[in-house]
């Protein structure tokens, strides 16, 4: 449970540094602010690897016939990129959501862990998403990075200190599994991401199940069954919704039209580009991207450039 006083704190910390509604970047690298003073219905979204801290409102993701929901009291932990569907619900203008999103970073992760030891005795998570409780030490190293990050030269010097104390403790937390399985050892999920950063690496290529499960060394059968275990989808289903969001960025962040995004990640037919894109998004490509320039809408850069080598996405 978290003392009222430090949550007040945590509400009070974040406001200061959303000054606006939608998200703001940080002047510490990785870490992003987020202000909604409005209900998002569920749409569908490309989460990267992160943490996200809320200190007001809720947040529901759904995957794979599941429903994740995270709030003051609990934290979202997403070890693996994830093309999902999310709504934010019990929000107003007068008490906005409001949240801290942090990139995870496989280096700091890696260097953790190489201080740590080994984790014994504890069976490897297969889902890439996770709720979690929060914990007092984990929210004041929050509303310490908040704090750094509303000064520059402290947000240089402190905000990268405080990024690594919560990955530390994530690590230390009941989710900690969850992020050494990405950078350590040989085990089906381990398998599976490595997959998962070729697949982000060449999101233009023709994948197939074949190829992917010769890629993580197993049977097609096994391969479909740890993948789905993990993503809460099948392969083709990942692959096919990753391209569709990747091309959405491409279109809203670098002006590509529809056939230019539709080629570059890797489909022959625009036709059948834009009957996908309308059947995952609700609009075809033109109008979608128009409504969110009216809207303002800034999209996340999907991780599509990943070290294949490194198992875990940067």
């Amino acid at each position: 449970m978290i003392d009222a006083s430090l949550h007040t704190q945590f509400i009070e910390a974040i406001k200061s540094v959303t000054p606006s509604e939608g998200i703001t970047l940080s002047p510490v690298k990785h870490v992003t602010h987020l202000r909604a003073t409005k209900p998002r219905n569920r749409a569908p979204v490309l989460y990267d690897p992160q943490f996200v801290f809320a200190a007001q409102g809720s947040k529901q993701l759904y995957a794979g016939g599941k429903t994740y929901r995270y709030d003051a009291k609990h934290m979202l932990v997403l070890s693996i990129p994830l093309p999902i569907e999310g709504e934010i619900v019990d929000v107003s203008i007068k008490n906005p959501y409001l949240a801290v999103k942090i990139a995870i970073q496989p280096l700091i992760v890696t260097d953790l862990l190489a201080q740590i030891g080994p984790f014994t005795g504890k069976k490897q998570p297969n889902h890439g998403i996770h709720i979690t409780p929060i914990d007092e030490l984990l929210i004041d190293a929050v509303i310490r990075l908040l704090e750094a990050s509303r000064h520059t030269e402290t947000a240089k010097i402190l905000g990268p200190q405080i990024v690594r104390e919560i990955h530390y403790r994530v690590l230390r937390g009941p989710q900690g599994l969850a992020l050494r399985s990405l950078v350590q050892g040989r085990g089906h999920r381990t398998q599976i991401a490595r997959v998962l950063a070729q697949i982000h690496e060449s999101v233009q290529r023709n994948w197939d199940i074949a190829t992917l499960a010769s890629e993580a060394h197993m049977s097609a059968s096994s391969f479909h069954r740890h993948f789905k275990a993990v993503t809460d989808m099948s392969p083709l289903h990942y692959v096919k919704s990753l391209r569709l969001h990747c091309a959405r960025a491409f279109m809203l962040h670098e002006g590509a039209n529809a056939g230019e995004a539709a080629y570059r990640v890797g489909y022959k037919s625009a036709s059948q580009f834009s009957r996908e894109f309308k059947r995952l998004f609700g609009l075809a490509p033109s109008q979608d991207v128009s409504v969110n320039r009216d809207q303002g809408v800034y999209l996340p850069w999907p991780p599509a450039t990943l070290n294949a080598s490194d198992p875990f996405p940067l």
